[in-house]
């Protein structure tokens, strides 16, 4: 089947596409029409005589103005204000249950003429969400009264009428375990979504000596690159220690919170990590090896802007020094578990990239996440077997 998506671009919208793909229709400019109203509203016309909207309370998932917010809050802020509307109750479904939902009553043709409403089978709140979200990520929340009224955007209040998730033969995910998901999927935070001035940071160091070569000093690397960094990745359960592609790591910054980053691509001699949106840099760290005459040269390089004006405060002041430690400590910790030795200790250099450069590091840092997600689409799509 032939399907147009129209209407708002954002998480529903990706979610039917990727259901449809799934499922083999094709995503093209004509044919079925699903539209995507901004309040979330979902109308299916197959022709002018058949026609179905689909209603919905709230929808989560990587991105959504509600939950996402609240996820990054609670992991990055040592303390919440108290918010106003925060016991109102509501029903969120995940984007994935609801995109199920949508493309079934797609496929169906016994539904026309109809509004239908869906949501999730558990009611919550935002001190709900708050409580569940501290426990998921095991942070200690504070909430502290203010005198100035808060209030969070809050989704539409309960159904008014019967949940179709049963009539669409969807099995609503739990939401522990929709939450636990997002935990892992937000989206990544790129150099163009920052503020001030791009900064490309290099570290390395050549080792003699070493009894690795240039890729098994890699995989050594990936394979213990939570013992190198000096950060605490025990932040969160269940936290990967090793750098394979499409894994989230999760680490604990002190004065910070947790912060979080993504294996986008792994090849024999390089790795890059991007950002994940509640980090305080908007970039990429690539770690590289390569044999040089008579040895190995490990290196480190970092393309970031601050993720905020906040963060770029704290970066011009006490960030950066603590940043230039912290890679020299990891470039050394290579060096001691490569069994070598670096005569010249570890180099550094550092510059401030022009529009142009940073404009070709926005770009390239572009197509490596869009290849990590287009690789992870075709697996899921025909996994191997």
């Amino acid at each position: 089947m032939n399907v147009l998506v129209t209407g708002d671009p954002g998480l529903i919208a990706s979610g039917v596409i990727a259901e449809l793909r799934r499922r083999g229709h094709v995503v093209s400019t004509e044919g079925a029409v699903i539209h995507i109203e901004s309040t979330g509203d979902v109308r299916i016309t197959r022709s002018t005589t058949d026609s179905l909207v689909i209603r919905t309370a709230a929808v989560y998932g990587p991105g959504d103005e509600v939950i996402s917010p609240i996820l990054k809050l609670v992991r990055t802020l040592p303390a919440l204000p108290v918010i106003d509307d925060g016991d109102e109750e509501f029903r969120p479904i995940w984007f994935e249950d609801f995109a199920k939902a949508i493309v079934n009553a797609l496929e169906r043709t016994d539904l026309t003429d109809r509004t239908l409403e869906v949501a999730g089978n558990e009611t919550t709140s935002i001190n709900d969400l708050i409580r569940r979200v501290a426990e998921l990520t095991e942070r200690r929340v504070v909430k502290i009264p203010t005198p100035i009224k808060l209030t969070m955007h809050v989704p539409r209040n309960m159904l008014t009428g019967e949940n179709a998730l049963q009539l669409l033969g969807v099995e609503p995910t739990p939401l522990d375990r929709g939450l636990r998901i997002l935990a892992d999927s937000l989206p990544e935070l790129l150099p163009d979504e920052g503020v001030g001035a791009m900064h490309h940071k290099h570290y390395h160091a050549d080792i003699t000596g070493s009894r690795h070569t240039a890729q098994s000093l890699m995989t050594l690397f990936r394979d213990r690159a939570t013992e190198f960094i000096p950060l605490n990745f025990d932040a969160e359960p269940g936290t990967p220690n090793r750098l394979d592609r499409g894994a989230t790591l999760t680490a604990h910054l002190p004065l910070r919170g947790n912060i979080q980053v993504r294996v986008e691509c792994v090849e024999p001699m390089r790795v890059v990590l991007a950002t994940i949106e509640g980090h305080p840099l908007a970039g990429t760290l690539q770690f590289s090896t390569e044999a040089i005459d008579g040895g190995v040269r490990f290196a480190i390089d970092l393309w970031a802007r601050a993720s905020n004006f906040f963060d770029l405060i704290g970066m011009n002041t006490l960030g950066r020094p603590l940043q230039d430690a912290n890679w020299r400590v990891v470039v050394q910790n290579v060096i001691d578990a490569s069994g070598g030795i670096a005569n010249d200790g570890v180099q550094s250099q550092k510059e401030t990239l022009d529009d142009e450069a940073a404009a070709r590091v926005e770009e390239r840092i572009r197509k490596i996440v869009q290849a990590r997600k287009r690789a992870e689409d075709m697996e899921e799509t025909w996994p191997q077997r």
